[in-house]
């Protein structure tokens, strides 16, 4: 009972803390932005940020817009404001969900 109760904690804590950070592979990234395109990041998560999100996202639910100047200054902010703890391949599944949680 306590393995599942300490795991649950471990659950709960990282989908709180942690977050997924989809940069899609067709993302226009200036040579000035710390991120590439086409890459997952794992990070912790920053203020209005979503399990699983992305820059598209935030802009359509902080800005209602989303175009490329919005997109590069919250890529920028995200990378600022977190921590990356991982970076991964990029998945189109993960670009899908992140894409549609500004929605």
């Amino acid at each position: 009972m306590t393995v599942v109760i300490v795991l649950a904690l471990v659950v709960a804590v990282a989908v709180t803390q942690v977050g997924v950070f989809v940069v899609p592979a067709g993302a226009a990234v200036t040579a000035s932005e710390p991120v590439g395109p086409g890459t997952v990041y794992i990070v912790t998560r920053g203020a209005d940020m979503r399990f699983v999100d992305s820059a598209d996202a935030i802009c359509r639910r902080q800005f209602a817009q989303s175009d490329e100047g919005c997109r590069g200054l919250v890529r920028n902010w995200v990378m600022r404001e977190t921590r990356v703890l991982a970076e991964l391949p990029y998945s189109e599944t993960l670009w899908r969900v992140a894409a549609g949680s500004g929605r």
